[in-house]
């Protein structure tokens, strides 16, 4: 490691970004590399994020972790306290997006979802707030929400999917009321995109089509009404750029004439 890199003039901005291996995660990680942040990439395909950081004009730390297995979320923070001491930014890009309702649903797909999108965001909250509250309890936390957090789409079988984005509105709020009790200047933010050009998008359009999905394909430019993965990182990047004074509770984007359905 090079840590002169960490120890530089930009060694009080560390940022992790969980869900980093593609899409919206891996654009995230690059952009605040770039930016000159020291960041942290964390998924479970180290190879991928490998990749993303030998790519990266800045320094990015590839950790593999597995976001719903606590001991793996407690040591892999544990370890970006005692390397980096500690971090500023938490972006949780992390998501499983998974057809299934209620009626004929699969347990398997809704512990999945829930695990995911619900326990291991909040475990990845609930570890990085020991570590700001140690920089002087300072920094953001913007959790990658999605517009089926805010009604059910009635089209297409994401019951549960929706189900868990709804439950991820509730503990972002919550978390915010929790800061401002304590007097925290940690700031909280859900961003909820509409429809984004990612694999995890690509591979749910192939399963609706009944095709085959390769995520070796390079996926192309996306289709009319659908987001690039780096619109979200533009969100992101602007929650960040905000005066202290400044908290963006939520932040919806979507792409042009995409409507509810």
């Amino acid at each position: 490691m090079d840590h002169s890199k960490v120890m530089g003039s930009t060694a009080t901005k560390v940022a992790v970004v969980t869900g980093a291996s593609s899409g919206i995660g891996a654009s995230t990680a690059l952009a605040l590399a770039a930016k000159g942040y020291v960041v942290v990439a964390i998924a479970r395909r180290l190879d991928k994020m490998k990749d993303i950081a030998a790519s990266s004009s800045g320094t990015i730390h590839p950790k593999a972790c597995d976001i719903t297995v606590e001991e793996q979320v407690i040591q892999t923070f544990e370890w970006i306290s005692s390397t980096l001491g500690g971090l500023d930014v938490l972006v949780n890009c992390v998501g499983v997006l998974k057809m299934c309702g209620v009626a004929d649903g699969d347990v398997f797909d809704w512990k999945s979802l829930f695990d995911t999108n619900v326990i291991g965001v909040s475990l990845s909250c609930r570890e990085a707030l020991k570590y700001m509250r140690s920089r002087g309890d300072n920094g953001n936390i913007i959790n990658i929400n999605s517009i089926a957090g805010h009604y059910v789409p009635s089209n297409i079988n994401f019951g549960m999917y929706a189900a868990s984005k709804h439950a991820l509105t509730a503990l972002t709020e919550s978390l915010r009321y929790e800061l401002l009790r304590s007097n925290s200047g940690i700031r909280v933010t859900s961003i909820s995109p509409g429809t984004v050009h990612t694999p995890m998008a690509q591979k749910i359009a192939a399963e609706i089509m009944g095709l085959d999905y390769d995520e070796n394909v390079p996926l192309g430019t996306a289709p009319k009404k659908s987001l690039e993965a780096q619109d979200v990182t533009d969100a992101i990047l602007y929650v960040l750029s905000t005066p202290k004074r400044v908290q963006i509770t939520e932040l919806t984007i979507q792409p042009v004439g995409q409507i509810r359905a």
